[in-house]
Parts: structure tokens; sequence; C-alpha cells
């Protein structure tokens, strides 16, 4: 035993050096910090590349169909929008009609549609497919398709597939048409370096949130950066949320996380809100505003009332409606997302549809919803490859799984029930249009 002390002692010295070297290299961010966190930066950007990550787009599930419920009589009338990774990572957006039969589709890979994002940097180009997903994405009035390659651009093509024009922007999560026709648009500027406006936020990478505002000919009209916003308005604290250093009180990252954009239309009547008022949704600090679309001005401010939710929709004058993921409880256990509808004049919050075990709810990231005309709701359960309406009363009246195989259902980013022009005719006619011009 004596004779092995000398290298007993030797392996705990590395340890406690090892320690001590791991330990001063977070705090003091000596090498190799830089080099560690280029490399978790790479992981981030080709999670849809990397195998051990790429297939969180593939759940396994119990489904043996695609229709699980089908109740045309309940169901608000309408074509339905899928926008899915679908078999073999391809990734796709397919109009269904109430029977799940397909009307028309747009199969989309980034390889054949951008092969030159020379907008990116190395590390942010995708490697293999599917190299992103499809995160926002609009079927416009003439039959073309404007959805977001996630983190990566805007694009839009027609009904044939065609590219129609890019916007080397990295936009991500959602997309607004307003009643001008121009479109709202999360995106972000990725940084690789601390810049002397912004000391606290830290290299080798952190994400800056943006708004753009975009015409249909996809030029840039306006676009504003939420550092600023919150600077301006005097929350700096909400920039720094995510700290949980005493000494070091910065933040690197994706620490806001904005992933909705919306404006108060003007076919609604005002009260709170004044047409133009900008929604915006910041995932990673459980925080929905309200800000003045001149001044930039924060008119309302909620924070902490929801966990990591997604797609705020204004519905009057005083309320909007909230996707609470709500990631607590135990998984497949208690885990429950819920549908909120918060007053803004009130300061009030209701919670309309909640996951139950009756009537499991529960996606830990992403989802949508939408308010339909005959006052049932249409939900997006995205993890689960799931999308359903339920009527004022919590009755499922339509439920579809985007089934790839038995056993497995594939990611659904977001669902929409299409307004009444877009009939089975018009996607035949925009088809023929599109191929006329090829």
């Amino acid at each position: 035993m004596m004779q092995q002390l000398p290298k007993i002692l030797f392996v705990m010295s590395l340890l406690v050096a090892s320690f001590f070297w791991g330990l001063s290299t977070h705090i003091f961010k000596v090498f190799p910090y830089n080099f560690l966190m280029e490399s978790a930066i790479g992981l981030v950007h080709a999670g849809y590349n990397t195998p051990w990550l790429s297939q969180w787009y593939y759940q396994d599930s119990t489904q043996e169909q695609h229709l699980a419920v089908s109740n045309p009589t309940r169901a608000q009338k309408g074509l339905n929008k899928l926008v899915v990774v679908d078999k073999d990572k391809q990734l796709a957006v397919k109009v269904v009609d109430v029977n799940a039969q397909l009307v028309h589709q747009w199969k989309i890979d980034w390889f054949t549609l951008w092969p030159d994002a020379t907008h990116l940097h190395d590390i942010e180009k995708p490697k293999s497919r599917p190299g992103t997903h499809i995160h926002g994405a609009e079927i416009l009035a003439n039959g073309d398709l404007l959805f977001n390659f996630e983190h990566l651009g805007l694009m839009r093509i027609d009904a044939c597939g065609n590219p129609v024009w890019r916007l080397p922007y990295q936009t991500h999560h959602s997309i607004y048409q307003d009643t001008d026709g121009s479109f709202w648009v999360a995106a972000q500027k990725n940084h690789y370096k601390t810049r002397k406006e912004y000391p606290n936020f830290k290299g080798p990478y952190y994400v800056e949130p943006m708004v753009i505002q975009v015409s249909p000919e996809g030029k840039v009209l306006q676009e504003f950066s939420l550092f600023d916003v919150l600077q301006r308005n005097h929350l700096e604290g909400l920039l720094y949320l995510s700290t949980i250093d005493n000494l070091d009180v910065s933040s690197t990252g994706d620490f806001l996380h904005l992933n909705d954009v919306e404006v108060f239309p003007e076919y609604m009547l005002e009260d709170f809100f004044n047409h133009g008022d900008i929604l915006l949704s910041l995932r990673n600090i459980n925080t929905v505003m309200v800000l003045e679309s001149e001044t930039l001005k924060v008119k309302y401010l909620s924070t902490g009332k929801y966990l990591r939710q997604h797609d705020p929709d204004f519905i009057d004058g005083n309320r909007f409606s909230v996707y609470d993921n709500n990631n607590q409880g135990k998984p497949g256990k208690t885990q429950r997302s819920k549908i909120i509808i918060e007053n803004a004049r009130t300061n009030t919050l209701e919670v309309v549809f909640e996951g139950s075990e009756q009537q499991p709810f529960y996606s830990q990231i992403m989802g949508k919803h939408q308010w339909l005309a005959n006052g049932n709701l249409f939900i997006s359960e995205s993890m689960r490859g799931r999308a359903f309406e339920i009527t004022p009363q919590n009755e499922v009246v339509w439920d579809y799984y985007n089934l790839i195989e038995k056993g497995k259902v594939g990611l659904l980013e977001e669902a929409e029930r299409l307004p009444s022009q877009f009939t089975r005719e018009f996607f035949e006619k925009a088809r023929s249009n599109c191929n006329l011009n090829v």
C-alpha cells in the first residue's frame, strides 16, 4: 500500500488541479474557455445534423392513424395548413382536408433552395438533412408560401415550390401578416465578440433579438433591437435575469429568446390596445410585452405568469391569449400545457384550456393556437406531432397526428385552419399558374 501512495497522491493532485483549472476557466474565461464555447455553439447549430441530437423531431407514439377524431358537423369548416417534419427528414408544408386527405403540399429542402448562404457563419450552416426546420409559415393570397428556415433566413416560393425571393436575415419562429400586406417577423443577430456598447453581453456567442417588418417583395422596411428597446424603457434588469454570479452580472447565449411578433390589427376595436401596437413574447424570461408602434415604449409588461410561453395573440382591445408551455412536473405524468387569456386593463388571467389526465396536452417547446370563427380553439401540440380542435366545452372535434410510421410521429410546428377562399380549386389554379411560368 505504501508503495502505491505516491501514485495515489499524484492522481489526486491531478484531479485537484483539473478541478481548479476548470473553475478558473469558467470564472476568468481563460484557455480553453473559447474553444469549449465555440464547440458548444457548433453543437447547437449542428443539432439537426448530429445523429445523437437530430432525432428530437421524431417521437414515439401509440397512434396508429392520422385521424383520431373527425366531426365535420362540429368542426370549423376549411382546409388545414400543417407545417411538419415528414418521413426521411423531409420538411414539408401540407394542406389537408377534414378527412386528412392531401390537397396540396410543398416539399422543402434547405440545400436545394438556399445553396449559397453567405450571410451565415460557417458553424451556423446546415451540414446534412434536414439541416433546420420550418418555424413560421404563411400561405399568401396568390398561393405562394412565405416561411422561415429556422434561424437561417426568410424565403418566398410559389405554389410549385419555385423561389420568388430570399431574405438573408436570421429569421425564426413566427410570421405575422399585417393588414397593409407587410410581414412582421422574429429575427436575430448572432455575435461572437463582446461589443463596447454592450459590455455585459459576453462572447464568444450571444443572440441579439431583432424585430423586422418586411415588404411583400422581400425588402426590410424597418428593424429594431430588443436590447435597445429594453434599455430605452429602463428595463435593463430583464437582460440579466439568467445571471447567477454576483461578481459577473452578464449574459451569454440566447438569454431572451424572442419567439413571436404580432401587431394589433385595424379591424379590431381599440381600447387599452391601439392599432399598430406590437405584441412580443420572450420565452427565456417568461415575459410578454406590448410596445407602442411609434415610440417603442412598453405600454404593458407581463413577467412570470407563464413558463416558457409561445404565440400570444390579440383577442380584442384589452385581451390577448398565450400558449403556456408550462414546463414543470414529472415527465409523462403531470406535465400539462395551458391556453391562458390575459386582460391587460384588469391585469387578470383566465385559464381557458389545460391538459389533464383525461385530455393530455403538453408540448415542452414550440406550440401555436388559433381562435376559430365558430368559437372553437385550434391547437398545435407540436412535440407530440398533433393538431386538435376543441369546442368551448373542451370537446375534441378534430384530432390529427403527423404519423410517420406505426409507433412514431414527426414534429408538427404549426397547424392553421385556413380561410374559406383557400379551396381545392384555389390550389389547383395556383399550381397551373406557376407551371405556366416555368
